[in-house]
Parts: structure tokens; sequence; C-alpha cells
């Protein structure tokens, strides 16, 4: 992958982070430099839910 190619995929991870967590489905937890992501189940769980009814 070309380098421009992978600064442009961080970028459009980081932006779709961003909207799960917006959203309330995601959230992230800083330590130190790294940032860890995880999905709030509850409310991945309602979302499916209501897209399966």
């Amino acid at each position: 992958m070309r380098a421009h190619a992978a600064v442009r995929a961080v970028h459009v991870i980081t932006h779709h982070l961003k909207v799960l967590r917006e959203a309330g489905l995601g959230r992230a937890q800083r330590r130190g430099t790294w940032v860890y992501h995880a999905s709030v189940p509850d409310a991945v769980a309602r979302l499916g839910a209501f897209l399966t009814a």
C-alpha cells in the first residue's frame, strides 16, 4: 500500500470510529499514546433488535 493511501485509510477509519462513538455504539479509552476502541454491547443489541423488527 502506498504511504498516502495508508494515511487516507487511517483517516477514514478514525472518522468512522468517531461516528460510532457519537451514535453511542462505540467507546474509546486512551492509554498513553494508544487508543483502545470497543463496542457498547447493549447499544449494538438494541440496534440489532430495531433493524430486525
